[in-house]
């Protein structure tokens, strides 16, 4: 017996105008799908500066964000060392990858493993400000699923959406929150350029 799923077409409008028109519809698909999620913070997140290290041609700072969901998102910032740019610096929201390497995180910024460079300080020093947040379960939140501190990795990932269902949500959608938490928090910065924000990563 094979399982056969009904999955919809998704049309590329052939125009900017089009796009426009669809993108609402498509939201809303989007937010029904991802689930109930708790109402974001007040903008800006609540944010405490954990530390600041200069390493020369660019500045790493550590921040904890509060998600106003039961959590604390530890996040870390890098950017050039010189003063912001008239306007602010660009940034880049930097989301890590999965590959089942539940430690890493974050730090795949100062990593070389599955990128020519360093991610977060080539960034830096072509004049970007690269933020990045561990997901729920990677780096530094890793054991703090349902589970405890003996649940990690895919046992805690489980776990964790197993949980979100049980509360109408998706522990997927609960991730894309906390990207937007972090989000508003960089929007709340002085020294960055609301104009020029983007986002990059991979597999996750």
């Amino acid at each position: 017996m094979s399982l056969t799923i009904d999955v919809p077409e998704f049309r590329v409008p052939s125009t900017r105008a089009r796009w426009l028109r669809q993108r609402a519809r498509v939201r809303r698909t989007l937010r029904a799908r991802l689930g109930e999620l708790p109402r974001r913070p007040a903008m800006p997140a609540a944010a405490t500066l954990v530390g600041r290290e200069d390493r020369g041609d660019h500045v790493v700072e550590r921040v904890a964000l509060d998600n106003a969901a039961g959590a604390v998102v530890p996040a870390v910032i890098v950017r050039p060392a010189a003063a912001p740019p008239r306007g602010g610096w660009p940034v880049v929201l930097y989301h890590h990858w999965h590959g089942d390497e539940y430690a890493l995180g974050k730090t795949e910024l100062f990593r070389r493993e599955h990128t020519p460079e360093e991610p977060g300080p080539t960034l830096a020093r072509r004049g970007y400000l690269v933020f990045a947040i561990d997901a729920y379960g990677f780096g530094e939140r890793q054991g703090q699923g349902p589970g405890g501190p003996a649940e990690i990795g895919r046992d805690e990932e489980l776990s964790a959406a197993k949980l979100n269902l049980w509360l109408g949500r998706s522990l997927w959608g609960m991730m894309l929150r906390d990207d937007q938490v972090a989000l508003d928090y960089i929007w709340s910065r002085p020294d960055i350029d609301r104009a020029r924000i983007g986002a990059m990563g991979m597999s996750m």
